[in-house]
């Protein structure tokens, strides 16, 4: 029996497997584009990405991330995470990256870290799972955002609060100061010297607490005039005068500490 294919037998298995090399092309083009397509989108994201395996190790990051932490990209690729963006040598004690892959779910947190150049940067960070067909997490998405400018503000807001609540502490004269919902927001030192309440038992209050002290009763008071005439309010003063955008009266008071006070109030 003669196996050797005939010349019209190769002839169309050569076809056959141009056929098969065509289509080979096709999906390998495919394949490039749509590679091409993802690192096109990944690179052009305004948050910084990483893509761990279960090693810590980074398998891809996108120009964004390393723009902001000012590395290159063969710094990065390969080493574990640690390494690579927190120039540790062991994981960090709080983690985006670890928990996602033991819990399977995403994790948030923010985190700082320090640039070589010694500049502090803080960032929001989340890591997401990365599931195979089944339900394992082979790799974690790690996402974050530059927040150090929101930190910033924040601190010089804290601090600012600080300079106004200390300069309110050091007024030689008995000031508080009410939110727009009526809430007690400043109670100096002098107040409490004079009424005998602790700025942390009236700080936060509402409901007219703040004339407690002085009336022994939840009512209005000279500061509640600013945001509302009210005539009946004023005929419990001596008199009550504006002077711009300010209210000055006078009152006879019974305070909680037992003392008859003649008051002057200012409130604007």
């Amino acid at each position: 029996m003669n196996d050797v294919p005939t010349c019209k037998e190769l002839k169309e298995r050569i076809r056959e497997l141009e056929k098969e090399l065509a289509d080979h092309e096709r999906e390998k083009r495919k394949i490039e584009e749509t590679a091409h397509k993802f690192r096109t989108i990944f690179n052009s994201l305004s948050e910084g990405l990483a893509i761990m395996d279960k090693s810590l190790t980074v398998k891809e990051v996108n120009k964004y991330r390393l723009e902001v932490l000012g590395l290159e990209r063969g710094q990065v690729i390969g080493k574990k995470c640690y390494e690579a963006f927190q120039n540790r040598d062991k994981p960090c004690e709080i983690c985006p990256v670890q928990p996602v892959f033991e819990k399977g779910e995403p994790v948030r947190l923010e985190k700082s870290a320090v640039l070589e150049d010694g500049t502090v940067k803080y960032f929001d960070t989340q890591g997401t799972p990365i599931f195979d067909d089944i339900v394992n997490v082979v790799q974690v998405a790690s996402s974050m955002r530059d927040i150090t400018d929101y930190k910033r503000a924040e601190e010089a807001l804290r601090e600012s609060e600080q300079r106004y609540a200390d300069i309110i502490n050091f007024l030689p004269d008995a000031t508080l100061a009410i939110d727009l919902e009526g809430k007690v927001v400043a109670w100096n030192r002098a107040i409490e010297e004079m009424t005998g309440v602790k700025a942390e038992d009236m700080l936060g209050k509402g409901d007219y607490e703040y004339a407690l002290p002085f009336y022994g009763t939840r009512r209005p008071i000279l500061i509640d005039l600013v945001f509302k005439p009210d005539k009946e309010i004023e005929e419990k003063y001596f008199f009550v005068r504006k002077e711009k955008n300010a209210l000055i009266a006078e009152a006879d008071v019974l305070s909680i500490k037992g003392q008859n006070l003649f008051l002057w109030g200012k409130a604007s």
